[in-house]
Formats: structure tokens, sequence, C-alpha cells
């Protein structure tokens, strides 16, 4: 009993962490938003790097600080495997939004693209962190999500740091849930895309009675019969054939997300012309 209970005092202290670094995102976002490069008076250009500064500072404070307080075991890999943690925190890709005031002080042609980076980099982010404190704390909020939105906000932020094309198409449907636990499963779908070589990602919505049936469907290495047992239960070696990094904690943590709202998800095997794969959630319908 006393083990149980500790366990569930590591995860309270995991997601306040993660919590914290959300807030952290979102002060630094609204920090970028404020420095528009055809928009900001030069002459207060030293007192935003500062700024930039002790907001990237603060945010590796406190990803030490959680490293340093969670154990690091096979349920906290997220937190201290740097290809899963920071794969998912986007941590590392904020580093040049630092540099943003700089760009604009120079004059140099790339300094709105590094705001617009800075933006939907920061957004999704925050998005991520905060979900996985909710996830922690196994809490999620019940409000209608409008999916079409929500793929728009995912297209800005994935494909701020990844490659692959994100095609959407399908009804304009909601479902009830959590907003952020929501972005977080479908970009960490989108992630095991990247790493398996996909270059377009498809993403169709339809109605099926009182649910939403969302089919993902990407054009990569695909999933081996080797690897389909294992597949929504951690590090199921995903990523293996594609001698690239990755920690395979998405589809396991995504699975107990579409469960904490009611659904289901599978692998339904590869696309139409017989590369890939093709994942099926299923979630609540809202009116």
């Amino acid at each position: 009993m006393a083990r149980v209970q500790q366990a569930s005092k590591t995860d309270l202290a995991a997601s306040n962490f993660f919590m914290q670094l959300s807030e952290r995102l979102k002060r630094y976002r609204d920090l970028v938003a404020r420095c528009h490069p055809d928009k900001t008076d030069r002459t207060k250009l030293g007192a935003f790097s500062k700024e930039f500064r002790q907001h990237n500072n603060a945010l590796f404070s406190l990803r030490e600080k959680l490293r340093a307080t969670i154990p690091n075991n096979r349920k906290y890999r997220i937190i201290h495997d740097d290809r899963a943690f920071l794969g998912h925190s986007v941590l590392t890709n904020i580093a040049p939004v630092m540099e943003l005031p700089k760009y604009i002080e120079r004059g140099n042609a790339d300094a709105l693209q590094v705001y617009e980076y800075g933006l939907h980099t920061l957004s999704a982010s925050r998005a991520l962190t905060s979900a996985l404190g909710k996830f922690f704390a196994n809490r999620k909020e019940s409000n209608a999500v409008n999916l079409p939105k929500l793929f728009g906000e995912l297209r800005e932020g994935f494909g701020a740091i990844y490659e692959p094309k994100i095609i959407f198409s399908g009804a304009n449907l909601r479902t009830r849930g959590d907003k952020d636990l929501l972005y977080k499963l479908f970009f960490d779908i989108f992630h095991n895309s990247e790493k398996a070589g996909s270059t377009k990602i498809r993403v169709s919505l339809k109605t099926s009675g009182p649910k939403v049936k969302i089919i993902v469907a990407d054009d990569g290495v695909g999933v081996s019969q080797k690897m389909k047992s294992s597949l929504f239960a951690g590090k199921s070696g995903f990523f293996e054939q594609t001698q690239r990094s990755g920690a395979g904690t998405g589809l396991e943590t995504g699975k107990r997300i579409v469960e904490m709202h009611g659904g289901t998800i599978r692998h339904v095997g590869p696309n139409k012309q017989g590369k890939g794969a093709v994942f099926e959630i299923v979630l609540p319908r809202a009116c």
C-alpha cells in the first residue's frame, strides 16, 4: 500500500513540474507575440533579449529539477530519456527563438520567419507540457473540442518543427474532452509517422453513430507483424527499422489518453497503396 501511495505522490510531483513548465512556456509565447519584427520599438530590444534569456534559462532549470526529483525508471522514461522528453515537449526547438531580438536589431530578413516559428513552437510546447501535467495527475477537462480547428493548430505547431505535410479532410465535427490531451495524442501519432520516414500524413473525419471516427494514414515504413503485439505497450521497436532515434512512448501514452476520453484506438494496417500505417481513433461525438 505504501508503494502505491509513493507512486501517486511522484505522479503528482511530475504533474506539478509539467504544469509549471506549461505556464512558463505560455509566458514565453506571450513575450514573443509582443516582439513582432515590424512593430517592435528597437530601443526596447535589449530588454527583450534579457527577458528571452530569463525564460529560456528558467525552462531548462525546471527541466533539471524535474529530472532530479522524479525517479529514472520505465514509468517516467518520458522525463529522463532525451529522445522522449525533448521529442514531446520540444524544448530543444525553442533555442532559435532566443535569437529573435538580435535578428530584429540587425534587420535580418529571417526575423519574421523566426517570430512565426517561435509562436507556433511555443504554442505546441505549452499544449504538450500541459497535457503531460494532466496525464500524470490522471485529470482531464471536459469541453467541446472542434476537431478541424484542433488539427489546424496541430498543422501549424507540428509543421514548424517537422517536415511531413499534414493533409486534412472531413466534416466539421466536435468531440468532448480535454483539448491539450487530444493535442498530445495526435502530435505523438504524427511524430511517430515522422520517425517512420513519412512525407505525407492524411487525416480524415467522419461520423459513426454517436461517435467520431478519425483516420490517420501515413506513407512511412509501416508496422511489421512483429511490432503489432506490443505497439501500444511502451518501447515496441516501432522506430527500429528506420534507424532513427525515438523512445517509443507516444502510442502507449496515446492509448491511455484515448481511454480517458472513453474512446478506442487501433492499428488498421497499411494504406490503400499497401504502404505506411493507418490508425483509427474513435471518440465520443459532441453535439
